[in-house]
């Protein structure tokens, strides 16, 4: 005697164990997730390192980061891959009562004394790519840096959507000193900066500083505690403060100008 099959019961029985393997399947991705985030410490920690096995791209997953008020930085292990920090303590300048040392200031007004090819020049995102690429070598303490040649690519790209920008300075039209960062609305991340003579990253951060708060920006996400960025006025803030005051510089319009500020001293 052989046995009768028919379509319906074929159907009835893939179906049943296609259901039968998603559940399953969805229990063992909860509990891979729960096991996970237990060994990482916390749900968010869990989530940072999955995002951190996406290969770097400037659409899916820099601006991701940005996007959630987030600092995704290159592996300095892997630079396709990118770390995703959320430190529960996070540094800011607040852009309305930003300062400077009085050091720094007799310095500004020494170098407005100068002899033109002696003088300091400011210029905005005028050459972007040689700006990045001197802030990628390597510092005299390492011979390693983050901004690798694929990371370069991305922030040009970045550069080309009006998000990515370069404060510059030159003396006798070398460039001598700059900074990288990004914009949202009003929001803005310092990335990196690089100097080749005294004082010329504190005058790009300076004059970067009185162009984001004369555009309206709210705050400047300095990234990480140092010393060099508390004498323009750093403060420490809890991460959930932090995301707050992000929340509504993303909901904010602004748009950062090409226009050099006036020097106010």
């Amino acid at each position: 005697m052989h046995a009768n099959f028919n379509h319906q019961d074929y159907s009835f029985t893939f179906n049943h164990l296609y259901e039968l393997w998603r559940s399953t399947k969805g229990l063992m991705l909860r509990a891979l997730f729960a096991a996970h985030a237990k060994i990482s410490g916390s749900k968010q920690k869990s989530l940072l390192w999955t995002y951190e096995q996406f290969e770097l791209s400037a659409h899916s997953i820099l601006l991701k980061g940005y996007f959630e008020g987030i600092v995704p930085l290159p592996s300095m292990s892997s630079g396709d891959r990118i770390k995703w920090h959320d430190p529960e303590i996070r540094t800011i300048i607040p852009l309305n009562d930003f300062k400077t040392q009085r050091s720094f200031r007799r310095f500004l007004r020494k170098d407005e004394r100068q002899a033109p090819h002696m003088k300091l020049e400011l210029r905005i995102n005028s050459n972007f790519k040689e700006t990045i690429e001197a802030c990628a070598k390597p510092r005299q303490t390492t011979k390693r840096t983050w901004i690798t040649p694929h990371y370069i690519d991305i922030a040009l790209e970045l550069h080309k959507m009006g998000i990515a920008h370069s404060m510059e300075v030159y003396q006798n039209n070398a460039l001598v000193g700059g900074i990288i960062g990004y914009s949202i609305n009003s929001y803005f991340a310092g990335i990196t900066s690089f100097y080749k003579i005294e004082n010329a990253s504190k005058v790009a951060q300076y004059y970067l500083l009185l162009r984001l708060k004369e555009d309206g920006f709210h705050f400047y996400d300095s990234g990480w505690e140092t010393k060099w960025l508390k004498q323009f006025g750093m403060i420490i803030i809890p991460r959930e403060e932090f995301h707050k005051c992000f929340i509504k510089a993303m909901i904010t319009p602004a748009k950062l100008k090409n226009e050099i500020p006036e020097l106010v001293i």
